[in-house]
């Protein structure tokens, strides 16, 4: 059942719908780290636009990800990898 929150980033007040109470403090905690994130931009870029600062939290955020995803995959690779070598030392050892 959905429940109606409001939360505010950047002082601006957002109704959104919450699927669950572990959904919904899920959202209460990611608009607490974007204000967050977004006062930090604001005091190292004095004098840009609130729109300039929210482009800057975007990208951040959009390169956090990506980078995030490639260590993932190698993380992943790697993984398989160890799985693939232990599943052969196993089967080498049963021969033995």
């Amino acid at each position: 059942m959905d429940q109606k929150i409001t939360i505010k980033i950047a002082g601006r007040p957002y109704v959104l719908k919450a699927s669950t109470p572990e959904h919904e403090q899920l959202i209460r905690l990611a608009a607490e780290d974007v204000n967050k994130k977004l006062a930090r931009l604001s005091s190292s870029f004095p004098g840009r636009t609130p729109e300039d600062i929210l482009t800057f939290l975007a990208l951040n955020e959009c390169i956090s990800r990506i980078a995030f995803g490639k260590i993932n995959e190698a993380a992943e690779k790697e993984a398989a990898e160890l799985v693939a070598e232990t599943e052969a030392y196993i089967a080498e050892a049963k021969k033995k």
